[in-house]
């Protein structure tokens, strides 16, 4: 653990945690004077969390956040797509420009009707 200035900390063998679990912790997460507040009722050097309760955890944080006034946004990992599944979205894709455009429809319509379908195919 670094303090910014490319030094330890001197307490990094306090901070680290122990390799043996000493049993649940209880904690209250939530937003307090505009600030994501996380209260143990004892002091506590770590905790560690499992990776589905750490998930939880970062949602309702997330939504503390957001009761604070905070604007969220996220970014997920781009979707996986197999290169089959792609070229069956490329040729509806082509397949929606065609007959809205033979239908002389206005580009805004052609995009949407294309947003539409790939949309639908992909969910």
């Amino acid at each position: 653990m670094a303090n910014g200035n490319g030094e330890g900390h001197p307490e990094d063998h306090i901070l680290q945690p122990p390799t043996a679990d000493t049993g649940a912790s209880r904690m209250a997460i939530g937003p307090e004077e505009g600030k994501v507040c996380i209260r143990f009722p004892e002091p506590r050097l770590w905790v560690a969390i499992d990776p589905p309760n750490a998930v939880l955890m970062a949602k309702h944080m997330i939504d503390c956040a957001v009761a604070c006034g905070h604007k969220v946004t996220l970014q997920l990992p781009r979707r996986e797509v197999s290169r089959e599944k792609r070229e069956a979205l490329v040729a509806r894709a082509m397949h929606v420009i065609r007959s809205t455009q033979e239908q002389h429809k206005s580009p805004a319509t052609v995009a949407r009707s294309l947003v539409d379908s790939i949309l639908s195919a992909i969910d």
